[in-house]
């Protein structure tokens, strides 16, 4: 049975079909205290004193070994961080044999192990860590691992397998996501690239500015143009909507820059009159009135709003 070696960021040895597991230190806190008991169960009661500044984040269990007459392993492990970094890697219950601590397998390591460029597992007083170290020793962990006898003091980690299959299933449906957003992708370059000819072409052909920064100062001008247009539209049709009586005439109308200028000519001084409170009533704002005799000059600005 193939075992492999998790390290924080690595895997070393496969994983494909059944296997033992062996964590590395990032994995569990290690100490070792001399207990005056005889037994594990019993030493095992202290185990929780011994790690409370480590435990204020972590919900820990704990594994005890007897390594002498009153000497004893304490191992404290948060399960649900293994649960974690097994179920990353894609991992399930039915794939686990054993979970090993690398502390317990390998306790009587003499000689570094290479774990890859950079790092190597290796004993400090005792303590059987990974570290950034280079190393030229010849012996792999990957090939150690290949016939490593490993212990009986295991734990038992529960995966949630069904979270495991929804898991799975979503790598896939990420999968074939990640395939059609590419297709598109491409698709859409290709259609954006066949856009900015088309584009190019216009351009060329009918003279049109090459930067966004003339085609904005162009639609400006054109857009000040069309609201100018759109506000005399708005006087001619106010004031035309004020009906004239038989023998009434708009004479003239003129436009300058700033204004149109409207000229009536009643039949008599009443119906005048009566004309300009009617065209009160379409609430333009007026810049100048002029009347002389029956004849009426009114002018309405095209820069302003109606009042």
């Amino acid at each position: 049975m193939q075992t492999i070696f998790i390290t924080k960021n690595e895997v070393i040895g496969k994983y494909e079909g059944i296997c033992n597991v062996v964590l590395s230190d990032h994995y569990y806190w290690y100490k070792k205290k001399n207990i005056p008991v005889k037994l594990s169960i019993q030493a095992k009661r202290v185990a929780s004193s011994l790690f409370l500044e480590e435990s204020k984040n972590h919900n820990f269990e704990y594994k005890v070994i007897k390594s002498g007459k009153e000497e004893f392993v304490f191992i404290a492990y948060d399960k649900s961080q293994i649960i974690k970094k097994l179920e990353s890697l894609g991992i399930s219950s039915e794939q686990i044999n054993k979970i090993h601590f690398a502390q317990i397998e390998f306790a009587k390591l003499k000689q570094d192990l290479f774990v890859n460029e950079n790092k190597t597992l290796t004993s400090i007083e005792g303590f059987i860590t990974t570290v950034t170290k280079e190393s030229s020793n010849q012996r792999h962990l990957a090939n150690i691992l290949k016939t490593k006898k490993l212990s009986s003091k295991t734990i038992n980690v529960k995966i949630d397998d069904k979270k495991y299959l929804v898991f799975k299933k979503s790598i896939i449906a990420l999968g074939i996501l990640s395939v059609v957003l590419l297709t598109h992708l491409i698709t859409s370059r290709v259609l954006l690239g066949n856009l900015k000819e088309q584009q190019n072409e216009i351009r060329i052909k009918y003279n049109l500015p090459s930067t966004n920064f003339e085609l904005d100062s162009i639609i400006r001008k054109y857009q000040k143009i069309e609201d100018k247009q759109m506000r005399i539209r708005d006087i001619i049709q106010r004031v035309l909507a004020v009906s004239l009586k038989e023998g009434d005439y708009i004479t003239r109308i003129l436009q300058s820059d700033e204004t149109i200028d409207f000229e009536f000519n009643f039949s008599d001084d009443a119906r005048l009159k009566k004309h300009i409170k009617l065209l009160k009533d379409n609430k333009l704002r007026v810049v100048e009135k002029d009347i002389k005799g029956n004849t009426l000059i009114i002018k309405y600005p095209i820069k302003e709003d109606a009042k």
